[in-house]
């Protein structure tokens, strides 16, 4: 039975991630990035700011594969901003990311 099927949309968000990971490290990185498109709006509407971070991170990942380096660090960045507060261990992580490509590590606004 899918997880929508019994309204959890939890399951459902974590499954479109790691569907997104399978496809991104399949080597199918515009599949990826629609998998993850679909966790991120259900962790989103779950207020789950912890799995919207991981998303993100690994949408950026995954559009980095890609060769969309723009739309990476705007999804680090985003990530980078939830981790700041939740996980900094982790926000350093991503922060590395931004580095290797000399992206600024604060969102442009």
């Amino acid at each position: 039975m899918q997880n929508r099927e019994v309204g959890d949309r939890h399951g459902e968000a974590g499954t479109w991630d790691a569907v997104g990971y399978a496809h991104h490290h399949l080597g199918d990185p515009r599949q990826a990035i629609a998998c993850y498109g679909h966790a991120l709006r259900a962790y989103r509407e779950l207020g789950d700011r912890s799995g919207e971070a991981c998303v993100l991170v690994h949408l950026g990942d995954a559009h980095e594969k890609a060769g969309g380096l723009a739309a990476a660090g705007e999804a680090w960045r985003h990530s980078l901003d939830i981790l700041d507060e939740l996980n900094p261990a982790q926000a350093e992580t991503v922060r590395a990311k931004l580095s290797r490509h000399a992206f600024p590590a604060t969102v442009q606004g």
